[in-house]
């Protein structure tokens, strides 16, 4: 009797050892699993990222692009524009506005260069020195770059 008795205790605390056991190892391979998924989440999220770092990187690039192209067009526009001329020798007149608009960018690089350096040399005021610097180099230096920005060589 002792022996039945002792083969169902024995029974049970094999059976709950096992249910035990196999509760632990069932909890360690989802905690395995649970940590492999996150790991293929880390890399899935990282693949995202840079996927849109690669979309937007290209989105930037095709601005510029774009961006380079209109510039490009309206450099060569103003540069048959500076080109352009008004008569065909017919009118004196018209002859007379094609000097004129021929000589005005040069005549007036020289003559704000000059001018700069007239100031520069005469004033005695530094206050009127410093205004009338800050002025003329701000004209000047737009000239001189709207001069030398369209007189860029054309590829043949």
């Amino acid at each position: 009797m002792w022996e039945l008795i002792a083969s169902l205790l024995t029974g049970g605390a094999t059976g709950l050892l096992g249910s035990l056991f196999s509760g632990v190892l069932s909890f360690f391979n989802q905690r395995q699993k649970n940590a492999h998924d996150l790991l293929l989440m880390e890399a899935e999220r990282q693949t995202l990222e840079l996927e849109i770092a690669g979309t937007e990187r290209v989105a930037i690039i095709e601005s510029e692009t774009a961006m380079d192209i209109q510039e490009s067009r309206l450099l060569a526009t103003s540069i048959r524009s500076d080109k352009a001329s008004y008569s065909n020798g017919h009118s004196a007149w018209l002859v007379l506005v094609d000097v004129v608009r021929g000589l005005t960018r040069p005549v007036l690089t020289a003559f704000l260069g000059g001018f700069m350096m007239v100031l520069w040399f005469s004033t005695e005021d530094a206050v009127l020195e410093s205004q009338i610097t800050s002025t003329v180099l701000y004209i000047a230096t737009t000239c001189f770059f709207w001069w030398f920005c369209t007189r860029v060589k054309q590829p043949q």
